[in-house]
């Protein structure tokens, strides 16, 4: 899909800011009025709710879809047949948290969850039978869980890792989905245990990460006695951006994503003995950041890499025929969240900046494409505004990739300038080792709606850019983006906010109280008491900006 992109230099922009600035005043200095566009006020629960149905997963055999959705207002496991897609029925009755994430078995009769306690994150591993009963705990309280894998080839079991030993070092555990029997496939001692795992496709355990006191990594093979032998390091800029994903069906090879040795992160195929590399997909402007995997062989089939846009780039003529195929037929951009053992039929969610998610079925072999449910359907007929990729030329001449979502009647001729001066938000992501993107955007489209520019950055530290762009975010809390908003006249000195949660709310107080403020005010989620502290330092530090938790 083509992409349109606003790009902007210094000189433009300066000329592009006087020319704001007489657009927005009259002859007396004092500012021109601003056009009033009625516009219907989309509810934040349809914006922020739970959604009516997501998060759907074909079962092994690719004859049901287990999904989310609400029960009694909690969410919930429910199944359906995809011969009888009108008939779905709840398969557990949580009453207190709700279910957020799960997995099927492989014996394409139990389903698999993870659940805390009260938000504590010592998430417990449940297990259901889709035909009916109680969920069974298969882990105990108090120690966390992760769904590590499963496999065709041990359909009765799920290997995952657990911290019931130590708290520090989870260690690797089968369990068996019906009876919860467990056998430990590794223990994992510190100081020198390991943060990662892969496993090969009999859930054997074939790989580990092992954190290092520099900072750095080591990719670390075990042989066939479980011994850990030293493959190659990990340096510490490549850290965040080399990662292990997957053996291929003869155990000889794996899949990674790598950066080392280069700046953006590639595709590799590497050799499990002798840890020699071959590239097999990669771009010159965005790290590779998606895989399709064939879940029969464990081949990769097409990659991702993502600039302004997602772009997947076939790896074989099939695969090709089914990205163009949903080009064709599907409005917004598609990724595949889940597929039939045999690789014949995928569940794609379609998303746009004003398309609400919504999943279809694909059967591949008659290229038939059906619609399973839509994500928000309340969102179907709102006023859902466009999103547009700008690139922002920072002081340093690195390129800033961010996302601008103007208010509806802004923008008559749809060039991405509003036609008069806009209150403007500043949305800072988290992480920070994080990233925005191109697509439907819940925030952007509440703030849209009541009347505000949303402007979201990709700043220095944010991922998918390459690993120097990644680094260069270290020790730097740059404002590039409140200069580009002056400049373009989308809020004055008090009608510009930066508004964030976890990372994200740490830059935005930090542009309160540092030299260059942009900013007039920044909005905090959620409250944190380090956060109070923080603004009694700004306003120690003379600031006359605001905070809101």
């Amino acid at each position: 899909m083509g992409t349109r992109a606003t790009r902007f230099c210094a000189g433009a922009l300066a000329a592009l800011g006087l020319a704001f600035a007489v657009a927005a005043c009259g002859r007396d200095g004092v500012r021109a009025p601003v056009a009033v566009v009625e516009q219907p006020s989309i509810p934040r629960a349809d914006l922020f709710g739970d959604p009516v149905r997501s998060g759907g997963q074909l079962s092994p055999r690719g004859d049901m879809v287990a999904f989310l959705a609400p029960r009694d207002g909690v969410m919930n496991l429910w199944v359906l047949s995809v011969d009888a897609m009108d008939q779905a029925r709840p398969v557990t009755d949580d009453r207190v948290r709700g279910i957020r994430s799960f997995a099927w078995a492989s014996d394409g009769a139990t389903l698999l969850y993870l659940q805390d306690e009260r938000g504590d994150e010592n998430f417990q591993l449940y297990s259901v039978d889709v035909a009916g009963g109680a969920p069974r705990a298969l882990t105990q309280v108090g120690a966390r869980a992760e769904i590590l894998g499963v496999s065709a080839n041990d359909p009765g079991g799920v290997v995952i890792t657990l911290t019931r030993r130590d708290a520090a070092w989870a260690d690797v555990v089968r369990v068996d989905v019906r009876s919860g029997e467990r056998s430990v496939l590794l223990r994992n001692t510190g100081p020198r245990g390991f943060s990662r795992f892969v496993l090969d496709r009999e859930n054997r355990v074939r790989l580990g990460v092992r954190p290092l006191e520099d900072g750095s990594s080591e990719l670390v093979r075990f042989d066939e006695r479980g011994r850990a032998l030293a493959l190659f390091p990990i340096p510490l800029e490549d850290t965040m951006s080399a990662t292990p994903i997957a053996f291929e069906a003869d155990g000889r090879n794996f899949l990674m994503l790598d950066s080392t040795g280069r700046d953006r992160t590639a595709l590799v195929r590497v050799d499990a003995e002798s840890g020699v590399k071959t590239v097999i997909g990669e771009s010159a402007r965005a790290d590779v950041v998606d895989v399709w995997l064939n879940p029969a062989n464990n081949a990769a089939e097409a990659f991702a890499t993502e600039y302004l846009r997602r772009e997947w780039r076939s790896l074989n003529p099939d695969t090709q025929a089914d990205i163009e195929f949903l080009d064709r037929n599907l409005a917004g951009d598609f990724s595949i969240v889940s597929r039939s053992a045999d690789n014949g039929r995928w569940i794609v969610v379609e998303e746009g900046p004003a398309i609400a998610a919504r999943s279809h079925l694909y059967d591949r072999a008659g290229r038939r494409l059906i619609l399973l449910f839509r994500h928000r359907p309340a969102l179907d007929q709102a006023p859902l505004q466009p999103m547009t990729p700008v690139e922002i030329e920072a002081r340093d001449g690195l390129t800033l990739v961010s996302y601008l979502t103007l208010p509806i009647g802004s923008d008559s001729n749809g060039d991405a300038r509003p036609e008069e001066p806009q209150p403007l938000v500043v949305a800072v992501h988290d992480g920070p080792w994080s990233r925005d993107s191109y697509g439907f955007n819940a925030l952007h489209q509440w703030l849209a709606n009541r009347g505000y520019a949303v402007l979201s950055v990709n700043f220095r530290g944010s991922n998918g850019f390459g690993k120097a762009f990644l680094n260069a975010g270290n020790r730097e809390w740059g404002a590039h983006a409140g200069r580009y908003a002056r400049r373009r006249a989308m809020g004055g000195g008090k009608r510009r906010r930066a508004a964030g949660s976890c990372r994200g709310d740490w830059r935005g107080l930090w542009r309160l109280c540092g030299v260059v403020r942009p900013f007039r005010r920044a909005r905090t989620i959620p409250v944190r008491r380090e956060l109070w502290r923080a603004t009694k330092f700004a306003v120690a530090a003379g600031s006359r900006t605001s905070v809101r938790a």
